[in-house]
């Protein structure tokens, strides 16, 4: 007989979010970001069909139903758990080495890490970041993620994710010096990116801006230092748009004119030909590709 039973990854997120009465505490102990936890809590919401938190600005509190659901659901994860014990220790655990773009781990990877691990628990993930030439013999690495032009040819490379770049800016920067136009760009600081300078210059080409009025005065290596730098409104930037979504969902940064820009860059799994084939590799290589669709 089917059972109809909730989604299980959002009653363990739920648990946390009930006992410690904050989504953002929730997130700190699952690893996880604050939209994911609201994701998976607004999902068995909808799936009960009953409010379980009420919402307060920042606060959120139980419901009288979130409290009551909270006494059955510890009952049966504390089961779970219990039951599960006795044969973890039997269970012989795989090391996965992933080597990857330092923004892809820190803004996209560590808050995806137990979801991955939920449907693999055999598997242990160990995680390299890393942009340069990659070495294969140091530290074992299995799969390798890269974001590379789309225009070169790259061995045992899948094109896993086309990048689009969004342009981001804090509300406080927009108070003060409005983007209600494209025009407008040319009044702003524009954050570079070191190793890959162009960006700015084909972004203003492409919406035939001028491109003697671009002006930067602060630039960085990755795109989770333009988020940052963003932050503390150095200037606009431009991110790829997976890796920033969660900032633009909390309002912590906005899409000025909604712009969206497809670069001539992509996200590529590399897997050397002697792995292609083991289990680990191919389980989180089928869990990255509907991870990132």
């Amino acid at each position: 007989m089917k059972r109809h039973l909730p989604p299980l990854n959002a009653l363990r997120v739920f648990e946390v979010a009930a006992r410690t009465e904050s989504f953002s505490k929730a997130a700190d102990i699952l690893f996880v970001t604050q939209s994911a936890v609201s994701k998976q809590i607004r999902l068995l919401e909808k799936h009960l069909g009953t409010v379980l938190f009420e919402r307060h600005g920042g606060m959120v509190m139980p419901t009288n139903e979130g409290r009551q659901y909270l006494a059955v659901i510890s009952k049966a994860l504390d089961t779970i758990e219990l039951g599960s014990e006795k044969f973890y220790s039997n269970q012989k655990k795989e090391v996965l080495t992933i080597n990857i773009a330092p923004s892809l781990s820190a803004l996209w990877m560590f808050s995806r890490v137990n979801d991955f691990h939920m449907l693999h628990p055999d598997i242990v993930l160990h995680i390299n970041s890393a942009d340069d030439e990659i070495d294969w013999h140091k530290n074992d690495i299995d799969v390798a993620v890269r974001c590379l032009p789309n225009d070169k040819n790259h061995a045992n490379a899948e094109l896993l994710l086309q990048e689009h770049l969004l342009l981001i800016a804090t509300k406080q920067q927009l108070e003060s010096n409005p983007i209600n136009c494209i025009a407008d760009l040319e009044r702003h600081q524009c954050i570079s990116l070191n190793n890959r300078p162009q960006l700015w210059g084909e972004f203003f080409e492409q919406h035939q801006l001028d491109r003697t009025k671009l002006t930067s005065s602060f630039g960085c290596e990755h795109f989770y230092m333009v988020i940052q730098a963003t932050l503390k409104h150095l200037g606009i930037g431009l991110v790829a748009d997976f890796l920033c979504n969660d900032y633009v969902e909390q309002q912590e940064l906005v899409n000025p004119l909604g712009i969206r820009l497809a670069s001539n860059y992509g996200y590529y799994l590399i897997i050397p030909p002697h792995k292609k084939d083991q289990k680990k590799v191919i389980s989180f290589t089928n869990w990255l590709k509907e991870a990132l669709h």
